[in-house]
């Protein structure tokens, strides 16, 4: 029980990892999709270190619904069991409304961010020409475009490349797009 006048711990706490709207973000937080992620401070704490907060979380929102039923069980596992898949999860979302957007239209494409190769670490046209290599038709490609896109986000907020490193690899994609 709050005291009259008094904001829940829980607002204070998304005041203290830098939330906008501390209001909204409770509200988001206590949607019922959301009922496994709520009490989770680790959670809290990456939203916190992503560059938009709020954003991260609409989107995580908007991921966690459009999951199918059997399967936002596995998701929220291993969102909150995995660091690295978090994180890059996290700081794309916070980072990109659009591929916020992307995810929530596609909501498989976050397997995509659960592992990482040796060969993903610096990918170039040949790798990205395998990523579109499904796409037979505009909106296929540019599914497939956006997913490759999702993983250079996800390196580079992550800080696993460099500015001159994510620009080639933009380069790159580009390159295997007009190819495809």
């Amino acid at each position: 029980m709050t005291v009259p006048g008094r904001r829940s711990s829980t607002f204070s706490r998304l005041v203290r990892h830098g939330f906008t709207d501390p209001s909204g973000a409770e509200r988001l937080l206590d949607v019922p999709e959301l009922s496994a992620l709520r009490g989770d401070s680790v959670l809290l704490e990456a939203l916190g270190a992503t560059a938009d907060p709020d954003l991260a979380l609409r989107g995580l929102v908007r991921l966690v619904e459009a999951q199918p039923e059997a399967e936002r069980q596995t998701f929220t596992a291993i969102l909150l069991s995995a660091k690295p898949f978090r994180d890059r999860l996290l700081g794309v979302l916070g980072a990109s409304e659009a591929l916020g957007d992307h995810l929530a239209r596609h909501p498989r494409d976050w397997e995509s961010l659960v592992t990482y190769e040796a060969a993903d670490l610096h990918p170039g046209v040949a790798d990205f020409e395998r990523g579109l290599a499904e796409a037979t038709d505009p909106v296929a490609l540019r599914v497939a475009y956006r997913r490759c896109l999702l993983a250079i986000a996800a390196r580079d907020v992550c800080g696993t490349t460099d500015v001159a490193q994510a620009a080639a690899e933009l380069a790159d994609l580009a390159t295997a797009t007009l190819r495809a």
